[in-house]
């Protein structure tokens, strides 16, 4: 016959239940072929927690939670052990398919936002409404944009899912966390506008015209002209430039970003995607544009073994978004202001100009092209996009994708 085990209070142990010389509870499971053990004060829930101890879940409230765990077949061993940041980490670690920028940009934008907080929690304690509750805050703070939640949720949601597939957590507690939020806070995604012929035609009008803001009339010329992601633009070089084919080669980008505790550096990388290695038609207006360009290129300095960039500040040195996006709201401040004491003295309304960003230029690329071709495919193509709902927003699954005109002024949402 078995030998009943008792605690030191005489009270029977179960199979597998243990009480350690200093008093301490123990119980012995088996998951995955490998033996692992959980730790308590209390033998049941009635029991008090010793003095000096901390309050702590009875032995036999864990052994419920190891049995749910097997019946629900994920292990409870790894969701106790992992935490957010561990399981993200995993996830990107598999993600060969992620640009250089890309990968980066994804993990320093989790670490700013999620690493200390949200991230230290074990898979096991992690709730949908720590997961709303911690975007919420962010939102509601201004902490970050739409574009940066929705950064953020495209690492933790897949990072969760391939938790549920390896058996270490039953559900994903993301699901649907967006959704939710975008309705509790009367959010939703920025629709995105290209410029009417009209705005295009008044702000390359300024540029030209206006001697404070003349050098940058041929860096939006090109822009507005090729479409082109800032990052390709500025990294730009005369190898890229097939004049007798009239061609742009695009296969790499320039990029200015925190890089680890080095501060900002310029770094030359792969472009975003393969679709976004393409050749570009070269306008003849655009033509002229980068002839220009490249008469005037003073910039020998090699980044990652790159050079002959043509893109370049007023120092001679390398151009980035911010410093572009910097200038194009000085140029539309001083233009609105101008045009509202034009207007006001002619007695007539006056054509101001929305905000105004490099990637503006791309959407607004997109809808001229959409005015010329109607061939889908050859659209995509030249914008760089590998999926067609990027350059054709779909309402849903049974509509075409259609460019859409989005208000009385000609604007189009086409990224």
């Amino acid at each position: 016959m078995a030998t009943v085990r008792k605690d030191n209070k005489g009270r029977n142990l179960k199979n597998g239940e243990y009480q350690r010389a200093d008093g301490r509870y123990e119980y012995k499971y088996t998951e995955k072929y490998k033996v692992h053990s959980v730790y308590s004060w209390r033998l049941n829930d009635s029991d008090p927690t010793p003095t000096g101890r901390k309050p702590c879940k009875s032995l036999r409230s864990l052994e419920k939670e190891i049995q749910e765990a097997s019946l629900k077949k994920y292990s409870y061993y790894e969701s106790k052990k992992q935490t957010l940041n561990m399981a993200v980490e995993r996830y990107l670690s598999m993600k060969t398919n992620l640009r250089g920028f890309t990968l980066y940009n994804y993990i320093d934008t989790y670490n700013r936002h999620v690493r200390n907080s949200l991230g230290r929690v074990k898979l096991c304690d992690l709730r949908y409404s720590d997961i709303k509750s911690h975007y919420t805050e962010l939102v509601k703070s201004k902490t970050l944009s739409v574009s940066t939640l929705a950064t953020i949720q495209n690492v933790i949601h897949p990072a969760l899912r391939m938790a549920v597939r390896d058996g270490i957590i039953p559900n994903n507690p993301s699901d649907d966390v967006i959704g939710d939020i975008k309705k509790a806070t009367d959010w939703s995604y920025p629709k995105k506008y290209g410029l009417s012929h009209q705005e295009q035609d008044a702000l390359i009008e300024f540029v030209n015209s206006d001697p404070k803001y003349a050098r940058w009339a041929i860096m939006i010329g090109v822009l507005l002209g090729t479409g082109l992601r800032v990052s390709e633009f500025v990294g730009l070089r005369e190898s890229d430039l097939d004049f007798v084919n009239g061609v742009i080669n695009i296969d790499h980008q320039l990029t200015y970003r925190k890089i680890k505790k080095d501060g900002c550096k310029y770094r030359v990388g792969k472009v975003k995607n393969k679709a976004s290695e393409r050749s570009i038609p070269m306008l003849s207006d655009v033509k002229k544009l980068l002839l220009q360009l490249c008469n005037e290129r003073t910039n020998d300095q090699v980044i990652d073994g790159y050079s002959g960039f043509i893109i370049q500040n007023r120092y001679g040195t390398f151009q980035n978004a911010k410093g572009i996006n910097d200038a194009l709201k000085r140029i539309v401040a001083d233009y609105n202001k101008q045009e509202r004491k034009k207007a006001a003295h002619e007695n007539r309304k006056p054509i101001l100009l929305p905000h105004i960003s490099c990637h503006t230029f791309r959407h607004t690329f997109c809808v001229r092209l959409c005015e010329e071709l109607d061939k889908i495919d050859a659209i995509q193509s030249i914008m760089g996009h590998s999926d067609i709902r990027t350059t054709f927003p779909v309402p849903d699954s049974n509509t075409k994708p259609v460019a859409v005109s989005t208000d009385k002024n000609n604007h189009y949402n086409n990224e």
